[in-house]
């Protein structure tokens, strides 16, 4: 038993080290690419060319557009820093655990190991559903093993084929996370996630919905108006805006302004995230 209690140190303190370094490397990002928009609207505030404001408008958004697809590489690349590090350190931890007979630790360590792999590893920016789905699984074993099975998932996929369909990697996973940690968090039981998936009219829906607190009205049309104009001036979105825009963003980048991201809530019952993208052969 003391052995198994110093195996589960271990797990933490990792798991420790990798969220700080992570936050660090956020924080990083964050400041580079905002530091990018700033210097675009200070080249644009000197310029006193009138005639040129429609020009100015367009390159503005195809330069933020840009300082978007360079947050994302930036990040693909500290992401790939030395990955095989954690790799082997959880490995050892779980061929440890399993000497023990510690056979959780050693179940929940290679869960988390996969997690991480499927995370950090490079991958490009494009999945098969099949392969988020599988990655979804693990984040909520891994949360279920930290909250005592406090919620049950449910995945319904109304046809088989849409699994071999591409989606940009995590896009589901932070959905399911905003829904456990604004919708569900302070529930002790009778939690509910579940996962929808089904074509339409050539594209993809996908539903994430929970059965949780809900979002007052106001607060959901403004939520909505963040995930589609994330950069407005004088507001400063919450947490759960912020991802939700960042997907949103990263869906219309790649396939259009058609698709994206819509939240729909009723105060005390739950909120449903629907996002679309086309139907569309990885």
């Amino acid at each position: 038993m003391k052995t198994e209690y110093i195996i589960i140190v271990i797990c933490l303190v990792v798991i420790l080290i990798l969220l700080l370094e992570l936050i660090w490397i956020k924080k990083d990002l964050q400041k580079i690419i905002e530091d990018e928009k700033a210097e675009i609207r200070s080249v644009f505030a000197k310029s006193e060319m009138e005639k040129l404001a429609q020009v100015k408008e367009s390159s503005f958004e195809r330069m933020e557009q840009e300082a978007v697809y360079r947050d994302i590489q930036l990040r693909t690349l500290v992401n790939q820093i030395n990955p095989h590090f954690l790799y082997n350190t959880l490995e050892s931890i779980r061929g440890q655990a399993l000497v023990s007979n510690a056979l959780i630790v050693a179940d929940m360590t290679e869960t988390l190991s996969q997690f991480f792999r499927y995370c950090i590893t490079q991958k490009g920016t494009v999945v098969s559903i099949e392969e988020e789905v599988k990655n979804v699984t693990m984040y909520l074993k891994i949360i279920n093993f930290r909250m005592a099975g406090r919620f049950d998932f449910q995945t319904i996929i109304e046809d088989s084929e849409v699994l071999e369909r591409e989606i940009p990697k995590l896009t589901i996973q932070p959905i399911i996370e905003n829904a456990i940690q604004h919708g569900l968090y302070n529930e002790k039981s009778g939690g509910v996630i579940s996962l929808r998936i089904k074509r339409n009219d050539g594209c993809i829906q996908i539903y994430v919905h929970d059965n949780g607190i809900g979002i007052p009205q106001e607060r959901l049309d403004q939520l909505n108006q963040e995930i589609l104009c994330p950069h407005e001036k004088g507001k400063k979105q919450k947490t759960s805006g912020i991802a939700l825009s960042n997907i949103n963003q990263r869906i219309r980048l790649l396939y259009g302004e058609i698709y994206g991201v819509c939240v729909y809530s009723t105060e005390g019952v739950g909120t449903t995230v629907m996002v679309s993208i086309p139907d569309k052969e990885r």
